[in-house]
């Protein structure tokens, strides 16, 4: 009898062991989820009713404003501030605007390597700006012609 108890509180005792050992996943280690003590997340805060009521706190809050140029000012604008490599790759494709060219074909008309961190820090940072649009074939962003 004595025996069959050991063996009772052994199983017990590996038992809780198991309960207790955080486990491996993907390489971490995670706490077991059966003995977690966070609380549940937050549910997400309901959306505004409407964004224009959104736009409108914005808009009062930038307080006056001058707006971005259209067209070729928009381009001179932006020509302005990204330096010398980035505004002949945008000068470049508008001139070629809605064709899309390949970066070998815009770095034969600005004179830049295509391969080289600058030129693809340009087209990198061009992109951001939402000045061009596509990866393989690129092409000057519409909003430049509105």
């Amino acid at each position: 009898m004595m025996i069959e108890t050991f063996f009772v509180y052994l199983v017990i005792a590996v038992f809780v062991a198991y309960l207790l050992t955080p486990r491996k996943e993907g390489g971490r280690t995670l706490p077991s989820p059966r003995l977690s003590t966070k609380p549940p997340p937050e549910p997400p805060k309901p959306m505004p009713i409407s964004h224009r009521e959104e736009l409108a706190d914005g808009l009062d809050a930038l307080g006056e404003f001058e707006p971005l140029p259209k067209g070729q000012e928009l381009v001179n604008f932006w020509g302005a501030r990204i330096g010398k490599c980035g505004r002949a790759i945008l000068e470049a494709l508008v001139e070629v605007y809605s064709n899309a060219i390949t970066r070998v074909e815009i770095a034969a008309l600005t004179g830049y390597e295509a391969g080289s961190g600058s030129f693809s820090n340009y087209i990198s940072k061009l992109r951001t700006l939402e000045l061009i649009n596509g990866t393989k074939e690129i092409k000057a962003a519409d909003c430049l012609f509105a």
